[in-house]
């Protein structure tokens, strides 16, 4: 990518293989990304090289034919019935993605190429940005200034040394930036909600470092009790808990499918800082911005068990359709 200059972007899955703070990075494609990556490949792509992506429901937006369409497309994976499952390539390579790259970087450091001219990448997020807000179409609008506030934060505080679990998965696809010097571990639709938790519990049995659980109140309920185990086992662990008082993506599809027949969707929250006093964890909430920087200020994010509550409004949906 950056011998020849050419844009990146990952799957859901794939986030943190490129470093996503790089001027090449188009962030993450998908569904429910921020359409970036979308755009550019519609746009503004002639030749597409898939590496090890499988183009499921999600990547490929719900098998949307005019994403690939009129594109070059080569397609190397290790998995060979992969190969051609999704989208047509005019070129499959089965075999190892790495081995064969570094191949395909020796022949080519033998000859000289021009690196190919690009608009900024950064200029045209930002410009794509602008216009979707204009008009309407932008994945997170004001209602989440809050949310993007937060993790425009955490990655300048944190560019590398974490790991993250993920339950909630829209609010860190797209507004966070994850470097190869940290690890992303999205629920990715193999688990249940609720997942993060326990899983960054159990990595950090494993010796991983600073670890996150990003999670919603819903799935939050369903596994908190974990937060024990942690305590028991003298586990650090920084949960990051979105509360909003209901199970967010099944209220949205309500109202954007259902004429706002809302259906065991919407709940009362305990208070969740008595909740930590019970536990003995630090507790830190954040409703407004100004909240934001005594967290990242008084926090043992390394050694301690920290719940962070960011309030949010369950009436503040992102802006996509998952047609189900």
């Amino acid at each position: 990518s950056l011998s020849l200059n050419i844009p990146v972007t990952s799957s859901l899955k794939g986030k943190g293989t490129i470093n996503e703070c790089s001027e090449l990075s188009l962030g993450s494609l998908g569904v429910t990304s921020s359409g970036y990556a979308y755009d550019y490949i519609i746009n503004r792509s002639d030749l597409v090289v898939v590496l090890g992506a499988s183009f499921n429901e999600r990547t490929s937006y719900l098998w949307n034919e005019r994403l690939l369409a009129d594109k070059q497309v080569v397609q190397i994976d290790i998995d060979d019935q992969q190969l051609n499952k999704v989208y047509q390539a005019d070129l499959t390579i089965h075999g190892d993605i790495k081995q064969i790259l570094s191949s395909v970087m020796q022949k080519i450091n033998g000859h000289l190429f021009e690196k190919k001219k690009l608009e900024s990448i950064t200029e045209y997020k930002d410009n794509y940005e602008a216009r979707t807000s204009s008009d309407g179409d932008a994945i997170f609008q004001a209602e989440f200034s809050l949310v993007k506030a937060f993790f425009k934060k955490m990655n300048s505080y944190f560019p590398e040394g974490i790991s993250i679990f993920d339950d909630n998965i829209i609010f860190s696809q797209n507004l966070l930036q994850v470097s190869t010097k940290n690890h992303f571990y999205p629920n990715a639709g193999v688990s249940s909600l609720g997942h993060a938790i326990p899983a960054a519990i159990g990595a950090q049995f494993a010796g991983q470092t600073t670890m996150f659980a990003i999670i919603g109140d819903g799935g939050f309920q369903m596994c908190c009790m974990e937060i024990m185990t942690a305590i028991n086992y003298e586990k650090s662990l920084n949960i990051i808990l979105f509360n909003n008082s209901s199970m967010g993506l099944i209220r949205k599809n309500q109202i954007q499918s259902y004429d706002n027949r809302f259906i065991d969707c919407d709940f009362i929250n305990p208070d969740y800082e008595k909740l930590a006093d019970s536990f003995g964890i630090c507790y830190f909430s954040i409703r407004s911005e100004k909240d934001i920087e005594p967290v990242f200020d008084r926090a043992d994010f390394k050694t301690g068990i920290n719940l962070i509550e960011i309030f949010i409004d369950k009436n503040a949906f992102p802006n996509y359709s998952s047609r189900r």
